[in-house]
């Protein structure tokens, strides 16, 4: 078998204090002050080991006076605490990250208004007058009006704002960094653990069985349980790696950062604020209802950049799309504003990589809509399947799904990733990219085993 090894950073996010820790393990008893000077609230996501640290932490603080109630949480009430009431001093959750833009992550998470500000900033904290915002606000701002992307302007700009946000505002500090690794068989052919599982998949085949393997045609890997399979709506890891196999995005990124086209098969610039996606015109939508045959179109694209900008808990991550129209039924236009405090129109750096978004069915999603006759209605039952039963035009589905065991996803065989017509495109090469999928895989079984130990144990046993 072959093990790798990654780093993954967990964070401690803190207002008040701040520390660096050692390990939770073995550590020698603490003894508190004689006097306690204020109390702080810590408020931890129940799984392992988020109590331990939160323990670890309320020892450590009683030496110098500082005492620490702990609030245990279940995932939906923790995450309602992180993004809405953030009604804590203290919590520590895995903080990782960053994508194919520098500016990404921390857009969506140290901006007054966005949607992964768990750290409560807002402008009043560094407001300057100059300005007329906070010098955190300004400096995210400004690194997505500089053109190029790469240029080293912009660079040295990232560099800039890191500094300041260590140096002055400091919302969060590293407390445990444990390593996570990724196991699997030697008798698997085709693995890249930099492209991932969905980009190796055309590639991948079983020499042989190993011990404890049954099939050659089933991959099985564990992975925790998902919650919401709405990309709207989810929140957590596991259910966006599901969504990741159903759903097609509007152009791909591959593991070096560089872009291709995907639904669209092209797309051009008509200017710095103005973005023209042209959608391939032979992708289908699975048979799904009542609904067979439906062309994916502009259509499509319309409606999902609506949902993202409208209805998505990701809204506040959209500030930079000023208006989008359909050309035609395959042409969609975007109008980018990457300020939109500012009168005239502005750049936006990130807009390809934002843009790289998935793309969900309008026909099964819009069937309804509320009194303004726009906005999608939510409540319709279209909306709570989608929830937990995803699909899109990727070439995984899900076949079925046991509560706390199992998610099974097999490969849909009228999946235009498998029609050579189209992949035949030499502007997606494909082949090189994604393999021919004639390795003998149709199914994926993600099995659900959250505990490490557990996991390592069952992988072992083949």
């Amino acid at each position: 078998m072959k093990v790798n090894k990654a780093k993954s950073i967990i964070l401690l996010s803190v207002i008040v204090t701040l520390f660096v820790a050692g390990s939770v393990a073995n550590q020698p008893g603490v003894e508190a002050a004689a006097t306690t000077f204020f109390t702080l609230t810590y408020k931890a996501y129940a799984s392992n080991p988020y109590p331990d640290y939160a323990n670890f932490v309320k020892q450590h603080l009683a030496r110098i006076g500082i005492n620490v109630d702990i609030v245990i949480e279940d995932w939906g009430a923790f995450l309602d605490t992180l993004l809405g009431t953030r009604d804590f001093d203290i919590t520590n959750i895995g903080f990782g990250g960053g994508g194919a833009d520098f500016f990404g992550l921390p857009g969506d998470a140290f901006r007054e208004n966005s949607s992964l500000n768990c750290f409560g900033y807002d402008i009043t904290m560094d407001f300057d007058e100059e300005l007329g915002t906070g010098l955190n606000e300004w400096y995210l701002l400004q690194g997505n009006l500089i053109l190029p992307p790469d240029s080293e302007e912009r660079i040295q700009h990232a560099w800039d704002w890191a500094d300041y946000m260590q140096s002055e505002l400091l919302p969060m500090k590293p407390l445990f960094a444990p390593l996570a690794y990724n196991a699997y068989w030697n008798n698997l052919v085709g693995y890249n653990i930099s492209e991932g599982i969905r980009q190796s998949w055309g590639k991948m085949s079983w020499d042989g069985l190993h011990p404890g393997q049954e099939a050659a045609n089933e991959f099985i890997i564990t992975d925790s349980a998902w919650s919401e399979l709405n990309p709207f709506f989810y929140s957590d890891g596991p259910s966006g790696t599901i969504i990741g196999y159903t759903l097609d995005s509007l152009i791909d990124i591959d593991a070096d950062l560089s872009l291709w086209p995907l639904i669209a098969s092209g797309w051009t610039w008509e200017n710095d604020y103005t973005l023209d996606f042209t959608i391939r015109d032979d992708v289908y939508w699975p048979d799904y209802g009542t609904f067979s045959g439906e062309q994916v179109t502009a259509d499509d694209v319309y409606f999902t950049l609506y949902c993202w900008q409208e209805i998505s808990v990701r809204h506040a991550t959209w500030y930079w799309l000023d208006s989008f129209e359909k050309l035609d039924d395959m042409t969609i236009r975007l109008h980018i504003d990457g300020d939109p405090d500012t009168p005239e129109a502005d750049p936006y750096a990130a807009t390809l990589i934002d843009a790289a978004t998935w793309i969900v069915p309008e026909h099964w999603l819009n069937q309804t809509q509320e009194a303004d006759g726009i906005t999608p209605d939510i409540t319709h039952p279209s909306w709570t399947d989608y929830s937990t039963n995803v699909w899109g035009t990727d070439i995984f589905e899900i076949d079925d799904y046991t509560e706390a065991v199992e998610t099974i996803l097999t490969v849909n065989p009228d999946s235009w990733h498998l029609d050579t017509a189209i992949t035949s495109d030499p502007d997606l090469d494909y082949l090189r990219r994604y393999g021919d999928y004639s390795g003998g895989l149709d199914t994926m079984i993600r099995r659900i085993i959250p505990d490490p130990q557990t996991s390592l144990l069952e992988f072992e046993a083949g």
